[in-house]
Parts: C-alpha cells; sequence; structure tokens
C-alpha cells in the first residue's frame, strides 16, 4: 500500500456477521483529513452517483447484504481520553477472538459489489485493471466525500471511541485490540450502519450534492 517507516503496518480485517471488509492502516501518527470546497461539478457528481446508489439500493431488497466497503484509517499508539471518557468507568467483556473463520459464501458466490473511495490506492491504474481482470464488480463513489463512506461516518469513530485511552507496546498488541473492539459489533450495528448509509445517499441529493451536516 506505499508504506514505509518502521512504525507503520496494513492490517486486514474481515466480519462473517455481514458482508463488509474494512482495510485499516495502524501506524503513531495521524493522516490528512477533512472536507474540500466542493465546486459545482464536484456536487454534480456527488447528486448523480447518490441517485445511483440510491436506485441500486431500494430496486433490490438485497442489494445492500451484497455491497461489499472497504476504506483506511489511522490509529494511535496512544490516544488520551476526552474528559468526558475518563469520568466515566467502562469495561469491556470482549469475546476471544476466533482465528481461522472461513470465507463468507458471497465472495466465493461472486455475486457482490466492490464500494471503495477515489484514493490513489483504489483508483490507480494497477488496481483497477486487476479488479476488471477478477470480474470484480464497483459501485460508483463521487470524489471528496468520505460522508458516503460507512467506515467514515460509523465504523472507524465506534472503533476509535472504544480504544481511547489504550496505550500500545507495538503493532501486534494494536491489532489485537483492534479485533477485539470489532468483533462486539452486532449484526443490528451493521443493519443500523447500511440503513444510515442510505439515508446519507438521500440527503445528499436533497441538499445538491453539499456536504450534509452530522455526516
Amino acid at each position: 500500500m506505499g508504506l514505509s517507516g518502521e512504525s507503520q503496518a496494513a492490517y486486514h480485517y474481515t466480519t462473517t456477521r455481514c458482508e463488509w471488509e474494512f482495510y485499516i492502516i495502524v501506524t503513531h501518527t495521524s493522516g490528512p483529513t477533512g472536507r474540500r470546497v466542493l465546486s459545482d461539478k464536484h456536487k454534480e457528481r456527488r447528486v448523480g452517483d447518490s441517485r445511483e446508489m440510491v436506485e441500486l439500493i431500494t430496486s433490490n431488497p438485497s442489494a445492500l447484504g451484497s455491497l461489499v466497503t472497504c476504506d483506511e484509517s489511522w490509529i494511535y499508539c496512544y490516544d488520551p481520553e476526552t474528559k468526558r471518557q475518563s469520568s466515566q468507568w467502562k469495561q469491556f467483556d470482549f469475546p476471544q477472538t476466533q482465528k481461522g473463520q472461513a470465507e463468507p459464501e458471497l465472495f466465493k458466490s461472486g455475486r457482490w459489489h466492490l464500494h471503495q473511495d477515489n484514493a490513489p490506492v483504489h483508483s490507480s491504474i494497477l488496481v483497477t485493471n486487476y479488479l476488471t481482470e477478477m470480474g470484480v464488480k464497483a459501485v460508483p463513489h463521487p470524489p471528496y466525500s468520505p460522508d458516503l463512506v460507512p467506515c467514515n461516518f460509523w465504523l472507524f469513530l465506534k472503533l476509535k471511541e472504544n480504544l481511547r485511552g489504550s496505550r500500545f507496546e507495538d503493532i501486534e498488541e494494536m491489532k489485537e485490540a483492534v479485533t477485539r473492539v470489532l468483533d462486539i459489533f452486532t449484526l443490528e450495528d451493521y443493519e443500523g450502519a447500511c440503513k444510515k448509509w442510505l439515508e446519507c445517499y438521500n440527503k445528499c441529493t436533497e441538499v445538491g450534492g453539499s456536504y450534509c451536516k452530522g455526516n
């Protein structure tokens, strides 16, 4: 993934509760974030892609279950708690991490669509040619649209909220903690995120492609 330096590593996690894949980049430092000033062309693209996704999802009740979404995020080896969190007593009963889980049947069937943003690691010619060669069907995603990515508006927020205040001595310890947190999410949690995803597309269309407050 073009990473360098001893403090960085690529970590791949797959959950069998829902057919989603998550790619998480763990590192000591934070990557660039933030929204862009959208041009009229960008807003038009956001509206068009949002409408296409709404049509795909609403026209087929099982469409959401066939979408595989992925993204990357940055995780600190130490991220201090907020004042609110430090005043709360917390204890998590993490389930034992299961290793060697079987590949979900959805992936074997080929009846799924890939959703990812337009980061260079996703949109390079090498990647697009490989996806075409493998017959992977991709759904549209407009540029500069982190508010339309479930990992951004739900998963990473929840993940980092649970990890905040923890210290990790090395990458392996961090990976184990990330996996434990991801394992506590329920099917209802994922279904709620999918519902929110559809709401985000509808909001984007309603406001003419501008960023939606709260997304």
